[in-house]
């Protein structure tokens, strides 16, 4: 399946049927987690993890009910940085891309689980943290109304314009390059806790591409990490799909930016 129909297709699954993964299923999960390059982030950091069966019929990790029958769960586990949590959002996307190609549903869970409750200690060792968890399994026949619900609250079929995300040279200009532009939609597409979708990408016409965040003020500040920094990983794991010869550089542009709620990144060239 091409890459941009996977993109368009995957949507998060918060009612699933309550059938374990097949066979096949759980050896092609296993075997793609087995292979250490598909756990490096473009950072460097390598971002650890866990297929773990786990029964939440009686919603122990609180999940508050969101997610209904799920019979297993992916955990993540990184350090509590910048640069890991960027790489966190890059490697897990990767992977959610890769089950959604084999008709495995998934759906980010950032804030809404007691970490305590995944008993993952023998996993973890001195300053790991884990920031995200996903339920994996088959989606239910029927979908589950609280999920159709919170998916309207979060206004998760909507995204912000396109020039309001992509810009020339400066946050003044267009991207007119339909190249870039037919690139850049599927960035569009990335999923973003809350659907707050921080990113904001300058593409200038010497090949280098800059990476912005338009922080959302005060928001994910009781969750003890910077989710917004895991959303600008899931926005690079796009990106690299369709430009995976660039590299990342640190070289702040001279660009005005529109009002404090925004910062410079990294760019890639």
């Amino acid at each position: 399946m091409d890459i941009k129909d996977i993109i368009r297709q995957r949507k998060s699954i918060r009612k699933y049927s309550g059938e374990a993964l097949s066979i096949n299923d759980r050896e092609l999960l296993i075997s793609y987690l087995s292979e250490e390059k598909n756990l490096i982030g473009p950072f460097g950091n390598t971002i650890k993890i866990v297929f773990k069966d786990l029964n939440l019929m009686d919603e122990k990790i609180g999940t508050y009910g969101f997610i209904k029958k799920a019979p297993s769960f992916l955990v993540a586990i990184c350090k509590n940085n910048r640069e890991n949590l960027l790489d966190l959002g890059c490697v897990f996307e990767n992977l959610i891309l890769f089950l959604q190609q084999n008709n495995i549903n998934t759906c980010w869970l950032g804030g809404t689980f007691k970490r305590k409750k995944l008993q993952m200690e023998e996993e973890m060792v001195e300053g790991d943290f884990i920031p995200i968890i996903s339920p994996i399994g088959y989606a239910a026949e029927q979908p589950h109304l609280f999920g159709k619900i919170i998916r309207k609250m979060a206004k998760a079929d909507s995204r912000i314009e396109f020039n309001q995300l992509f810009f020339q040279d400066d946050f003044q200009n267009p991207i007119v390059d339909k190249e870039k532009v037919e690139i850049l939609k599927y960035v569009r597409l990335a999923p973003s806790a809350s659907n707050k979708q921080p990113w904001r990408i300058v593409c200038c016409n010497n090949g280098k591409t800059h990476f912005f965040i338009e922080r959302t003020p005060k928001y994910g500040s009781s969750m003890g990490y910077d989710i917004q920094m895991v959303d600008m990983g899931i926005a690079l794991s796009h990106y690299l799909k369709f430009n995976d010869n660039e590299e990342i550089i640190i070289q702040e542009p001279q660009v005005e930016l529109p009002n404090e709620n925004y910062y410079y990144l990294f760019t890639m060239k």
